[in-house]
């Protein structure tokens, strides 16, 4: 059984989402990469792919200055 979302998110939300991804990749990967949980070559790749989607969906630096602020009070 799935629920129905009563509203979409918006695009603003998802560039927050995504900038958030990203934050966390970027304070996670190293910590991973020590651990031998992912490979540096991968966690590069994957940063990277979550840096596309965020600029794919417009995101600017702006955006992200805000997103930081959100998360970081």
């Amino acid at each position: 059984m799935t629920t129905k979302q009563p509203n979409p998110p918006s695009l603003e939300d998802l560039r927050a989402c995504a900038w958030r991804e990203l934050a966390m990749r970027r304070k996670f990967y190293p910590k991973w990469i020590s651990a031998g949980k992912i490979s540096a070559a991968d966690a590069d790749r994957e940063i990277a792919l979550m840096r596309a989607i965020y600029e794919h969906l417009g995101g600017t630096d702006r955006d992200r200055d805000a997103a930081a602020r959100d998360l970081f009070g």
